[in-house]
């Protein structure tokens, strides 16, 4: 999975400004189980209902999925799924009832994708 060229937007609030976004990966080995790290922290903090656009994650075999399991810190506040597109290689997340995203420090989620065999 590249995440070299991984986007990160703001649904449902407008244009999102992000004061800390960034995405790291485990591993580039062909076929291989890669988690990948997010950290994000928005300028304003993200409330129940607001959606989280990841998108440029492309390479992965991982197919379609509805509820891909969400882990770490703030996965909580995403209900510890997303929704997973294989074609654009996009995730896209909520914010669960009751909890937020907030704007003051860094949350920080990870994912599980399978490499393909030209990942890199």
């Amino acid at each position: 999975v590249s995440s070299a060229a991984a986007g990160v937007a703001v649904l449902d609030r407008g244009a999102g400004v992000w004061t800390v976004k960034s995405v790291g990966d485990s591993t580039a080995a062909s076929h291989a189980r890669n988690t990948l790290t997010f950290t994000v922290q928005p300028s304003i903090a993200l409330l129940p209902g607001d959606g989280v656009s990841v998108t440029g994650l492309t390479g992965a075999q991982t197919d379609d999925n509805a509820t891909l399991a969400v882990s770490g810190p703030a996965a909580e506040a995403f209900g510890r799924s997303g929704a997973w597109l294989r074609g654009p290689g996009s995730l896209t997340l909520t914010v669960a009832s009751g909890r937020v995203v907030p704007s003051a420090s860094p949350s920080l989620f990870s994912i599980v994708l399978v490499n393909n065999a030209l990942t890199r």
